[in-house]
């Protein structure tokens, strides 16, 4: 097998186990945030909205790191059948580090806001989550990075032309 066929079945099994990845973790995310609510509603126990409100809010970070794993997935999924290797890891790059820088951003500076909105006043404004911050820092990198790397294969284009 070619090096450029094991690479397309590797990127081919890995894009179904990011699949799982996903879907795993969605589950987990929505017992963990809505597991409790759900069995206390089925045993006729009142439920306050401000929970389930307060537990759709804490999760929406989540929400924004499973977009970049399904991101990830596509362009494992677009490399599998064969598709050229550097615009779609700049593509997907990018898309993971927006969804890092995002879902970073929401965790420290949006979750705490709309929390108190939603009477869950969690006593702060800005959320100091070492966490989120770094997941901040490491997506804007990812962003610069997948420009440097578009135009690096722009530049590898330009100078096959000339060769």
């Amino acid at each position: 097998m070619s090096r450029a066929e094991l690479l397309k079945s590797r990127s081919r099994r890995l894009a179904n186990l990011s699949v799982v990845a996903c879907v795993v973790l969605a589950a987990f995310l929505l017992l963990e945030t809505f597991g409790a609510l759900t069995v206390a509603s089925l045993h006729g126990e009142p439920v306050a909205p401000q929970l389930f409100w307060s537990g759709a809010v804490s999760a929406a970070p989540a929400c924004f790191y499973l977009w970049g794993l399904w991101q990830v997935r596509s362009a494992l999924a677009a490399i599998g059948v064969g598709e050229m290797f550097a615009p779609v890891a700049a593509s997907a790059i990018e898309r993971v580090g927006w969804a890092l820088m995002i879902g970073g951003i929401v965790s420290v500076a949006v979750v705490p806001t709309l929390r108190r909105i939603v009477g869950d006043d969690p006593g702060y404004v800005l959320a100091f989550d070492v966490a989120g911050v770094v997941l901040s820092v490491v997506g804007l990198v990812l962003v610069l990075f997948a420009d440097l790397f578009r135009r690096a294969a722009k530049l590898q284009a330009e100078m096959r032309e000339i060769i």
